[in-house]
């Protein structure tokens, strides 16, 4: 079988999809319909890949705060340790604040705290606390004011949260530096100070960002017009997930398409996919015009995809075997999923 002679030919989509993009959209309010629109939030759904720990946190020296306070609230007292810090994302200027609270003595009836947001210039903002990203239908306040002993503390390190702000904070706020203000029931309160988020201190959870399901969509690189790949993640029981890959490209003038397919570890930063030239079968107007027998594949190279960040890729490419080169690119979103978008701070 020749590779200059490809019998399938493809509808240049990605200039649909480009014309479908710049129609012109009536507003619509998130909120109304948050499993068609991304609900917005100032933290990337990509940024947390598994409950933060403060076995993880930075050294203790580099913790935004570390104290231990006496709390009292509702008739009864404990002895806490607080630590807060903040958790890069590998989207570009933005992190996660995250504070622990370790009951060291005392009742675990006392409840976590309220907390609010300021910053130096009469500007407050409430908060909440969460173990994962917060979603459209929860409580804004998370798990504040919940007795700890309703929470699994287990943990030899106390228990996580994520402070999440409400839709009126931006990214810019939440980024920059902060006091948050912690008021327990009976009224104490403590201000813990946190710097801006830095890249160079506050690092995410893993060097590589994780492959994930909200990577699924199109993906476009410079210099390749009306051309580019589809890719889907996905599942197929709760331990085990796969990527299936589609290039559309050009081989001699004529349109082509590439398929390859591969399973991958949950957390896997990276995959290589073997790319499998189609060719044969019949238009999509003809069912039952052929088998998959008339339908023949030939491995004609590899692609190994690496995670950069919720909008951005690399793929490598090596077709030397057929004779088709070798590039590595840099592929960028080319659409957002709606209401499931890998980075809903934009």
């Amino acid at each position: 079988m020749s590779l200059r002679n490809p019998k399938l030919l493809i509808t240049a989509i990605f200039s649909l999809i480009l014309s479908s993009i710049a129609a012109v959209a009536q507003p619509v309010d998130n909120d109304e319909v948050p499993n068609y629109f991304t609900y917005r939030s100032v933290i990337p759904h990509g940024c947390i890949g598994e409950i933060p720990s403060a076995r993880s946190a930075p050294a203790d020296e580099d913790l935004a705060f570390d104290q231990v306070v006496q709390v009292s609230d509702q008739g009864q007292s404990a002895e806490i340790r607080v630590r807060a810090w903040r958790l890069g994302c590998h989207e570009q200027g933005r992190s996660a604040i995250i504070l622990n609270f370790d009951y060291l003595s005392g009742s675990t009836q006392v409840r976590y705290p309220r907390v609010r947001f300021s910053d130096g210039n009469d500007r407050e903002e409430p908060a909440g606390l969460f173990f994962s990203t917060p979603l459209v239908a929860q409580d804004e306040e998370g798990e504040s004011l919940d007795e700890a002993s309703s929470q699994a503390l287990g943990f030899p390190d106390g228990v996580s949260f994520i402070v999440a702000p409400p839709d009126s904070v931006t990214p810019g706020y939440y980024n920059g530096h902060l006091t948050l203000d912690l008021e327990w029931g009976d009224g104490q309160t403590l201000g813990i100070p946190v710097p801006s988020y830095d890249p160079f201190l506050d690092l995410p959870q893993s060097p590589d960002p994780a492959i994930h399901g909200r990577y699924s969509g199109q993906w476009v690189a410079s210099g390749l017009p009306r051309s580019g790949l589809v890719l889907q993640i996905a599942e197929i029981d709760p331990s085990r997930n796969y990527v299936f890959a589609v290039w559309f490209t050009y081989l001699d003038g004529a349109p082509v398409w590439l398929v390859g397919n591969a399973d991958i570890e949950q957390g896997a930063t990276e995959v290589t996919l073997e790319m499998l030239l189609l060719e044969g079968g019949g238009f999509v107007t003809e069912p039952g015009s052929f088998s998959p027998d008339d339908v023949t594949t030939e491995v004609v190279g590899t692609m190994t995809l690496r995670a950069i960040h919720c909008n951005r890729i690399q793929a490598d490419l090596d077709f030397s075997a057929a004779g088709l080169g070798v590039e590595s690119l840099h592929l960028n979103r080319l659409i957002r999923i709606a209401g499931y978008d890998c980075d809903q701070t934009q």
